[in-house]
C-alpha cells in the first residue's frame, strides 16, 4: 500500500471547541471524503473518557466500514495522575503526541507513507490529487503538507488560504519508512506539540520564534511539501479567530477539561458550556458584522 492517512480523534476540549465537535467533524469528513475512501483512512480513538461520545464515534466509524485503533481512557489511572500532578493528568486526557506515534507504528507495518492528521482535518479533493501525485516521484523521508483553517463548513471547497494573520499556517508532516523521527510524547498539548519537530527538521514558519517549540536545531532528514489539508471548525467561531485566540483558549481549558474528566454526573457542566461557546460564537458573528 502507498500511504495511509490518520485521523487522530480525541476529547473536546472545554471551552477551546463546542461540545461534539469531534463527532460532527468526523461526520463531516465521512460524508465528503470519498475520494479518499476507508482503505486509504484509519482513526485513533485517543482516550474519550465521555463514553457516549466514544461510543457515538464507534458506531459511526463502524457503520461506514472504518478501520481504527482505541487508546483506552483509565479512570483509575487518570484520578492517580489528577492527585499527584494535575499537568500529568492533563498530558493522559490530550495524549497527542502518543495516539500521532501510535499511528505511526500502525500504519507503517503495511503503508509506505503514513499521514497522522489531527482529527478536524480533511483532505479535499484537489488536496489529494497534489498528494497523489507528489508520492509518484518523491525521493525524500518526510512530506510537509500545508494547511488551510476554515470557520464555516460552507468554505471547504473555497481556494485554500495558507496564511493566518499575516503569517504561514502551522503544516504537517508524512513520514516514510526511511524517516527515524517520531513526536515528542514528552510534550502535551498545545505546548508546541508539533510545532517542535517542524522546527527539528528545519521548516522555516513563525513556530521558529515560539519559545516553547525551542531552538532550531538541523536534522539530517530531508523533507519535500507538496499536498494540502483543510482544518474544519472546532465550534467556537470566536477561538478560531486567530493564533493568540487559539492560544488563550487552549491555556483556559486546562483546568475546565480536569474537571470535566473528573465529574460522574456531567449534565449541568455540559449545559453551561454550551452556553458559554453559544454566547462567544455570537461575539465572533458581531465582530464580523462590524468588519463589513
Amino acid at each position: 500500500m502507498k500511504y495511509l492517512i490518520y485521523r487522530i480523534l480525541g476529547n473536546d476540549l472545554p471551552y477551546r471547541h463546542g461540545l461534539g465537535q469531534t463527532l460532527r467533524n468526523t461526520q463531516f469528513i465521512l460524508n465528503r471524503e470519498d475520494h479518499v475512501g476507508p482503505a486509504n483512512r484509519r482513526w485513533v480513538l485517543n482516550r474519550i473518557f465521555d463514553a457516549n461520545i466514544e461510543n457515538k464515534l464507534v458506531r459511526t466509524l463502524e457503520k461506514r466500514g472504518e478501520t481504527f485503533v482505541r487508546i483506552p481512557f483509565e479512570q483509575a489511572v487518570f484520578r492517580e495522575k489528577l492527585a499527584r500532578d494535575r499537568q500529568s493528568a492533563f498530558a493522559y486526557l490530550t495524549n497527542v503526541n502518543a495516539a500521532r506515534n501510535l499511528a505511526l507504528s500502525d500504519g507503517l507495518k503495511i503503508a509506505e507513507w503514513v499521514f497522522p492528521f489531527d482529527g478536524s482535518c480533511i483532505v479535499p479533493r484537489a488536496g489529494i490529487v497534489e498528494l497523489e501525485l507528489g508520492l509518484s516521484n518523491v525521493q525524500t523521508p518526510l512530506i510537509v503538507v500545508r494547511m488551510a483553517r476554515i470557520r464555516s463548513f460552507a468554505k471547504v471547497n473555497r481556494p485554500p488560504v495558507f496564511t493566518e494573520e499575516g503569517v504561514p499556517t502551522e503544516k504537517s508532516l508524512g513520514f516514510s519508512r526511511k524517516s527515524q523521527l517520531r513526536f515528542d510524547e514528552n510534550r502535551m498539548y498545545g505546548k508546541a506539540d508539533k510545532a517542535a519537530l517542524l522546527n527539528q527538521i528545519g521548516l522555516p514558519g513563525p513556530w521558529n520564534t515560539w519559545a516553547e517549540a525551542g531552538e532550531v536545531p538541523n536534522s539530517a532528514e530531508a523533507y519535500t511539501e507538496f499536498g494540502y489539508i483543510v482544518r474544519l471548525p472546532s465550534g467556537n467561531r470566536f477561538a478560531d479567530w486567530g493564533y493568540s485566540r487559539r492560544r488563550y483558549f487552549r491555556e483556559e481549558c486546562f483546568n475546565a477539561t480536569l474537571r470535566y474528566a473528573s465529574l460522574t454526573d456531567r449534565g449541568t457542566f455540559k449545559l453551561k458550556w454550551r452556553l458559554r461557546v453559544f454566547l462567544r460564537n455570537i461575539l465572533a458573528w458581531c465582530e464580523q458584522l462590524l468588519q463589513l
